[in-house]
């Protein structure tokens, strides 16, 4: 594959990729990441390992005033993940009209951050209609 070069003057010329090698690369880490997906497990890239996958996980959805809704999950005291949607009728202090706690065995962890996710997405979609 050749790369298109302009210099100063407007000309165009076509100059040999610089190697394959980084593409070859970048296929073997898109492959590990795919079926890291496919597993369930975790890409890394900030998620921490080893012991705190044994914690407890924990997700709150609190259903506010102004009609938006904020997702938080919790593993063990630490927050690792928060969504909102957008409110109907924004209000400059909503009040929390319901709260719901679920909480959860350490191998449903990733589930809840999809369904969550999902369920975020899902109620956002419905409120702009």
């Amino acid at each position: 594959m050749s790369e298109l070069k302009i210099s100063s003057l407007g000309a165009v010329s076509a100059a040999p990729a610089a190697s394959t090698s980084s593409s070859e690369e970048t296929k073997d880490i898109f492959s590990q990441i795919l079926e890291k997906l496919k597993s369930g497990a975790p890409a890394g890239g900030g998620a921490k390992s080893g012991s705190d996958s044994d914690e407890q996980t924990t997700a709150v959805t609190q259903v506010l005033s102004d009609g938006s809704v904020l997702i938080t999950v919790y593993q063990g005291k630490e927050i690792i993940s928060q969504s909102k949607t957008h409110a109907a009728e924004p209000q400059e202090t909503p009040q929390v009209l319901s709260t719901q706690t679920e909480v959860q065995n350490p191998q449903s962890t990733a589930d809840t951050l999809t369904a969550t996710s999902a369920a975020s997405l899902a109620l956002t979609a419905l409120l702009q209609n």
